[in-house]
């Protein structure tokens, strides 16, 4: 493994990861769905050799791929599974030796074997790769438990709710012989019973010329909010929408702006299509269809960071999260951040310092404390400082460096 001044560690020189996210390749360029492919590339100013295993085309027709990836000198290496549960189930028992047959040669000459869970395959290749007696790292970046609990379909609900408690036993199960990351405090918790203990991390995008220093604005009569998500159930933009209408019953001058990703997934197109109008509807009603835009299909880059640029407040609303990359991107732009208090959002924002948190579906916290802010341009600067000093810590290349540390590094329980 290469070391921060470039010579090779004896230690570790090759990697595989397994990214579990459903992709496209279209003549000879890579479109994923995730973001976590772009971190991949960081690997290589600490390892000689990365190899990716990926799943093989999972859609047909013109890609819905958001993230364009250029693979370099990264070894990729399609796999005869999917992203889905079920469709892995039947495509591995479809062509169970192929796909053991992949795997094996995947593995054969790595020294570690990165895993990004929850996700069935993942952890059955990771299970092979124990027993070839592989370093493994699981990195659990989410609970396919509650992910279950939200599905619509009592089937839905009955088939990923099993296969999620299996995922979750499997974890521990595993976890036992492996490194496991986790992307929140509430997962280092669930997993605090390992023998290696769980070490808490997440991957940044944000590079040090992302990082913009910025003049403080005046607050005082008017103020524009942005948001920025999937257009998914859990990123509760309706709670966006009533704020800005609370604002505005307080004599506020308000400007929102919605800022909307492309599907995740082509199975859920048309659902995001149904939470659009649903969205568009509730702005209509609530008669602020002057006051809030909506912008769809903007790519992470110079778009993102001029919406992130143009408002004073970033909102998040969610009732769920992990480690919000979008906190990290209105760090490095210098938004003040007021979000909802859930999931990962509080390992990263450290309440009434790097930013103001409310309790879920709390439209008046979350109102109060915008109103705060407008008033108190002492404050502002603090909160703008505090998030500045977080960010350019938790830079891309740290953040790379850290987890390749923690891989490498874990203290036993």
């Amino acid at each position: 493994m290469r070391n921060s001044n470039g010579p090779l560690d004896c230690a570790e020189r090759s990697i595989l990861i397994l990214p579990d996210e459903a992709s496209d390749e279209v003549n000879g360029t890579f479109y994923f769905f995730g973001n976590f492919c772009l971190y991949i590339p960081g690997f290589l100013d600490h390892y000689d050799e990365v190899r990716m295993l990926f799943p093989g085309r999972v859609t047909s027709g013109p890609s819905q791929g958001h993230y364009q990836f250029d693979p370099g000198p990264i070894k990729m290496i399609p796999a005869p599974y999917y992203t889905t549960t079920w469709n892995s189930v039947l495509a591995i028992a479809k062509h169970p030796i192929c796909f053991f047959k992949t795997v094996i040669e995947a593995i054969k000459g790595v020294d570690r074997v990165l895993a990004r869970l929850p996700s069935l395959t993942g952890l059955l290749i990771a299970t092979i790769s124990v027993l070839f007696c592989k370093k493994v790292t699981l990195y659990v970046a989410g609970d396919a438990r509650k992910a279950a609990a939200k599905k619509n379909s009592y089937f839905e609900i009955l088939f990923q709710g099993l296969a999620a408690y299996v995922m979750d036993w499997w974890i521990i199960a595993i976890g036992q012989f492996s490194t496991v990351l986790v992307l929140s405090r509430e997962l280092q918790q669930r997993y605090r019973m390992l023998r290696s203990r769980p070490r808490f991390t997440f991957t940044s995008l944000i590079r040090e010329e992302d990082i913009r220093i910025r003049e403080d604005r005046n607050m005082d009569t008017e103020v524009h909010l942005v948001t920025v998500g999937r257009l998914s159930p859990e990123k509760n933009f309706p709670l966006f929408i009533q704020v800005v209408s609370e604002l505005k019953d307080n004599g506020c001058k308000v400007r929102g702006n919605i800022v909307c990703s492309q599907p995740v997934t082509r199975s859920r197109i048309s659902d995001e299509a149904g939470d659009l109008e649903k969205i568009k509807d509730i702005i209509a009603e609530q008669g602020l269809t002057d006051s809030i835009d909506i912008n769809l299909n903007v790519p992470y880059g110079p778009q993102l960071w001029d919406a992130y640029d143009k408002a004073d407040v970033f909102l998040l609303t969610s009732t769920s999260e992990g480690a919000a990359k979008v906190l990290l991107e209105a760090m490095a732009r210098g938004a003040l951040i007021v979000a909802t208090r859930v999931g990962g959002v509080p390992d990263l924002i450290q309440d009434g310092e790097s930013g103001l948190l409310a309790e879920s579906n709390d439209p008046k916290g979350l109102t109060k404390h915008i109103l705060d802010l407008m008033k108190t341009p002492d404050r502002r600067q603090r909160i703008r400082t505090a998030a500045y000093a977080y960010i350019s810590s938790h830079t891309f290349e740290k953040q790379i460096k850290h987890i390749v540390d923690l891989m490498i590094d874990t203290p036993k329980n």
